[in-house]
């Protein structure tokens, strides 16, 4: 078994004459791949890959499977020669998990679908730590096909800081954009014809005795990870795909946020604004979502006649479909494949971590959970203050600072309360008390929101258009009006719930 790290880019088809000039010196290699599943997908569902690859004179058989506790772009890979092109079953389930192993033994592998291109490949970067493959060839599954015209940048050996110069030298030269998708991933969408699976982030649990640096790298690596699975949904337009990709730079950037009297971000300014400002395009689109998939109706059942329903839903898809243009373009930009690249290098090289001061270094080797307990406590007592100002104002915005706050204490105690010494029930209701404070102040900020979005819409919309959607903003206006301390006097229930129910831990208790 071994570990295989890759980044894939895409080649834009006008840049095609100068990769070809960068890999000209390099012998091509014919390359096929089968790749082999049941009829019901069952290698797929649990993200297992299984090909026999011809790859010039070599016949080798590869089982890939998941790593969801590693680095985003790592996976481990057994691969075997094979003197014959068909699958070897014996390697399969010597490599895959044991409760799986008799059910995939007990199912019918057939060969789904095809990958054939041309490889050329050299070694870059300090004793040739990178080899560059360009593939320009085409997935098939019967008559049909999906081109293939991309390069993969594949790590081989240890030194991961060369590894992200060598790629982002690359693109230095040709302006290429990220493949969120393997070609398995793309094979599979040909065989079942639907668009990128959508991710939801599975829960992380960090044993109390992980050590500091060792919690926060799998925090980051866990949000980061999330946000590269949702990559692909969320260049569709697949409105889930898009709230997964921001809950996943959400959750990164809450990471920072919890951990920051241990991290040093003073090298990474330009990297955290570039996520943030990620973030700001896709809340574009998912104000659009938010707006066609729960304020319309509420508005529809609040009076609003069906003609103004049409013209609304009408005028508000046109202007989501201009908005996912726009973040279609910035994901599948240069500057967007950059910042996942250098992201990755930044998690990866633990270079956040500070280390300037005895105490500094002292941190590093605590525990987790001596740092878990005080710093959900200090988190815990910011919402509380929080909501008692949002609670004592009439101005939305305190809410909406409440809600922040909400989303920063439950992404931290998400995974720091496995840390500490309490009942899995209390740790469970309490991360369910905290949700709800989210939830209830969540449908506070899309009331709020929505007022100002369908301003939004008004301003683009064509002239003629526009009266009736002022007469639907007037009726937004109104039902706002009437629900408003309805919705407020929500949260405050979930406020005064969440107060009496206090901080789960005593104090001085802290690790199992």
């Amino acid at each position: 078994m071994s570990d295989e790290t890759e980044i894939k880019l895409a080649i834009p088809a006008e840049e095609l004459a100068a990769v070809e000039g960068l890999f000209a010196q390099d012998p091509p290699a014919e390359v096929e791949s089968t790749y082999f599943d049941t009829p019901d997908l069952l290698l797929r569902q649990h993200g297992i890959q299984v090909r026999v690859r011809r790859d010039g004179d070599a016949l080798l058989q590869t089982v890939k499977l998941p790593d969801d506790q590693g680095s985003a772009l790592t996976r481990a890979e057994h691969e075997i020669p094979i003197k014959r092109p068909t699958l070897k079953l014996d390697h399969l389930l010597s490599a895959i998990p044991e409760a799986l192993r008799e059910e995939i033994a007990a199912s019918e592998l057939s060969p789904i679908f095809t990958t054939r291109f041309i490889r050329r490949r050299h070694r870059a970067g300090p004793d040739g730590v990178v080899e560059l493959a360009f593939d320009r060839g085409e997935i098939t599954r019967g008559d049909q096909q999906v081109p293939i015209l991309e390069v993969e940048a594949e790590l081989k050996g240890n030194d991961l800081s060369a590894f992200i110069q060598v790629v982002l030298d690359f693109l230095d030269h040709v302006p290429a954009s990220l493949i969120a998708s393997g070609k398995a991933a793309r094979g599979y969408r040909l065989v079942t014809g639907a668009g990128p699976d959508v991710t939801h982030s599975p829960k992380l649990f960090l044993e109390p005795d992980l050590v500091l640096p060792d919690a926060i790298r799998l925090m980051l690596r866990h949000s980061f990870t999330h946000f590269l699975k949702n990559f692909a949904a969320a260049e569709a337009g697949v409105p889930e795909g898009i709230h997964q990709v921001r809950v996943g730079l959400r959750r990164f950037r809450s990471t920072i946020s919890a951990f920051s009297p241990v991290m040093n971000t003073a090298g990474a300014d330009g990297l955290i604004a570039g996520v943030k400002k990620l973030f700001a395009v896709l809340g574009t689109v998912r104000e659009a979502d938010v707006f066609l998939a729960e304020n319309l109706p509420e508005l529809a059942a609040a009076g609003m006649t069906p003609r103004l329903v049409d013209v609304v839903r009408e005028e508000t898809g046109r202007y989501r479909c201009e908005a996912q243009d726009q973040l279609a373009a910035v994901l599948a930009s240069t500057a967007t494949a950059r910042l996942v690249i250098e992201l990755y290098g930044w998690i990866e090289s633990g270079a956040w971590l500070k280390q300037d001061s005895p105490v500094d270094r002292l941190l590093a080797q605590r525990p987790v959970g001596d740092f878990a307990a005080p710093r959900l406590r200090k988190l815990h007592k910011r919402l509380l203050k929080k909501g008692k100002a949002a609670r004592l104002s009439i101005v939305l915005d305190d809410w909406h600072e409440a809600r922040i706050a909400a989303k920063k204490l439950r992404y931290a105690a998400e995974p720091l309360l496995s840390t500490l010494d309490l009942p899995r029930d209390a740790a469970d209701g309490y991360r369910k008390t905290v949700e709800a404070i989210q939830g209830e102040l969540g449908h506070l900020n899309d009331l709020h929101v929505a007022e100002d979005f369908l301003s939004k819409v008004i301003k683009t919309a064509a002239p003629q258009r526009r009266r009736s959607l002022k007469s639907a903003l007037a009726v937004l206006k109104d039902w706002r009006a009437r629900v408003e301390d309805e919705f407020i006097a929500g949260a405050g229930r979930a406020f005064r719930r969440f107060e009496k129910e206090g901080f789960p831990l005593r104090k001085g208790s802290a690790q199992r």
